[in-house]
């Protein structure tokens, strides 16, 4: 919960200034903005909330945004219940991941998007925008991390060492306590960040329609910030139209710190320039890296196709499912485009880290954003084998405003008792495609015996296929063949009219009345099947040095051993 000082605005004061500080830091790190903001803002009231960024902090930065948000109400009610005049003005300015709920406040004052609904949105009706929202005529960020944070490269190596540690730990207090830390929750991909930019790239395209413009965006970037990379500074999906000004001899941590000094007072004068120049003016000044570019939208596209691959595979197939649903669906004024970026080999012993597949829903997340942005009115589908459907079921649940027209799932590892029912009323997608082979071995043994045990949120959907009969959710029931069966080429062009036409089911692959009965049997004992490989492992691996051999058949049976275990825990 934010908590603010006490005391209100005076009957003379025209601007409120809202300054949120960043993560680990409290009111007093931000002494320096406030003190020159006073000097360059007459007539102005602070609102500087104490947020909870502590180290070991589990707020929601959502729960946090709302909280400021009510604390500029409660200002704006005061002033009427003293018949003063209204602010002329309100001014956000945020730094680190102050800067992104600043970002957050202003979306959430605004009107809502039935394409990026906010996260806490009940029931069909949108958000009408706040009567203060145009009084926000600017945001200024240092240092603003605005698309999340990440380990990159950039990084000195005893940082990148502390920051991945931080991650593991954070990883082992989620499974043990299902409490994530907040630092955790503004990674780049996150739910919170990918929902900020998606919101951010709705509410633009409202004001686009309607006239107007948004506010000015000017953001501070240190010319040696040391913790956040130029790339998640800097977000051209996002933030094409914000100000970007250097801030020189400055760091994430110090772009705060305009005391008397010569470094200082450089800082002091490109945050008094943010402060009080006309956007034509700093839109002259502004700089960005000429290798980052911008994104040329294409507004002709009005669909779009996400194929995304699972593990054990890089994904050479995707373009050509890709390929033949642009073939079918291209035809004037329909224009199709393609995705199928993959996020690279994923082996099995990371697939069964629940830290690990949340990693890859987070890349799918950012590579979703950057489509939403390239084709800003296409409406877009999905076809996922294995791991790409956990992808995207994963992120239909926990980013709101995540939605895919029309979807296809083979080889699917979601939970058989996924709440497709939610997913449709929340608009998400309209209709769902459900591949189950006569004998995926692969679904039924390893995520089936999950399921059957409870544990991750992994399932056999693509071996038992989906228990709620959800209106918009088809299976095809059984395609013959193993976990790559609905991969098939004769599939292609139902995949392809699925997408396209919205047929559940063509005649390219004829299908069976019933599964494998073999496949049935072991996905029936899927648990017992995992035991005896583990049995089974620990003990060859325990006789093996003592078998009674020469030395050289012994050194061929152990890295035999080694291949096997190899192939049977990370390529399966």
């Amino acid at each position: 919960m934010a908590s603010t000082p006490t005391g209100h605005s005076k009957p003379d004061d025209r601007v409120l200034v809202v300054v949120l500080h960043g993560y680990t830091h409290n009111p007093a790190n931000l002494s320096h903005v406030v003190q020159v903001t006073k000097g360059a803002v007459p007539l102005s009231y602070f609102l500087v909330p104490s947020l909870p960024l502590g180290l070991f902090s589990t707020a929601e930065p959502l729960r946090i945004a709302r909280d400021i948000q009510g604390l500029i109400e409660a200002e704006i009610s005061f002033r009427l219940m003293q018949h003063w005049q209204p602010f002329e003005e309100i001014l956000l300015i945020g730094h680190s991941c102050g800067a992104l709920l600043a970002r957050k406040v202003y979306l959430l004052a605004g009107p809502e998007s039935s394409e990026a609904r906010f996260e806490d949105s009940i029931g069909e009706q949108l958000l009408e925008e706040r009567p203060w929202f145009k009084q926000i005529k600017r945001i200024i960020l240092l240092a603003g991390m605005n698309r999340g944070w990440s380990l990159t490269h950039h990084l000195n190596i005893p940082r990148a060492i502390v920051m991945k540690l931080g991650i593991y730990f954070g990883d082992i207090v989620l499974a043990i306590t299902g409490a994530r830390y907040t630092i955790l929750q503004i990674k780049k991909g996150a739910p919170f960040i990918t929902e900020l930019r998606l919101q951010w790239i709705a509410l633009r395209k409202r004001k686009e329609l309607d006239g107007q413009q948004l506010a000015l965006t000017v953001q501070l970037l240190g010319t040696i910030d040391d913790l956040v990379a130029p790339t998640d500074n800097i977000d051209l999906v996002t933030g094409r139209d914000f100000v970007y000004l250097d801030v020189p001899f400055s760091g994430h941590a110090n772009v705060i710190e305009m005391d008397d000094s010569e470094i200082g007072k450089d800082r002091r004068n490109v945050f008094e320039r943010a402060l009080l120049r006309d956007a034509a003016t700093l839109k002259r000044a502004n700089l960005l890296p000429d290798d980052l570019g911008l994104l040329e939208a294409r507004r002709r596209v009005t669909d779009v196709i996400f194929v995304i691959h699972g593990i054990r595979d890089v994904g050479y197939w995707t373009q050509k499912i890709a390929r033949k649903v642009e073939a079918l669906g291209n035809a004037p004024p329909t224009i199709y485009a393609s995705q199928t970026s993959s996020y690279g080999y994923f082996a099995m012993i990371p697939f069964f880290l629940p830290s690990r597949r949340r990693d890859k829903v987070q890349w799918l997340m950012d590579q979703y954003v950057e489509a939403k942005a390239l084709y800003p009115n296409a409406r877009f589908s999905y076809v996922g084998h294995s791991n790409g459907t956990y992808l995207l079921a994963s992120a239909l649940k926990d980013y709101r405003a995540c939605q895919f027209q029309r979807i296809v799932f083979a080889g699917s590892v979601v939970r058989t008792d996924y709440d497709w029912r939610m997913v449709i009323e929340r608009k998400q997608t309209e209709a769902v495609l459900n591949y189950v082979a006569t004998a995926d071995w692969v679904v039924a043994c390893f995520p089936g015996a999950l399921e059957m045990l409870n544990l991750q949120d992994l399932g056999s959907a693509g071996h038992n296929g989906f228990k709620e009969n959800a209106a918009g959710v088809f299976e095809c029931k059984y395609l013959p063949g193993q976990h790559g069966a609905a991969l098939s080429e004769t599939n292609w062009d139902d995949i392809a009219h699925f997408i396209v036409d919205l047929i559940p089911r063509g005649s390219s692959s004829p299908t069976e009345p019933r599964q494998n009965k073999l496949v049935l049997f072991i996905g029936g004992i899927a648990p017992i099947i995992w035991l005896g490989i583990v049995v089974t492992v620990v003990l060859v691996g325990f006789f093996l040095p003592r078998v009674s051999h020469s030395e050289a058949i012994q050194t061929l049976l152990v890295i035999g051993y080694i291949w096997v275990i190899w192939n049977i825990l990370t390529r399966v």
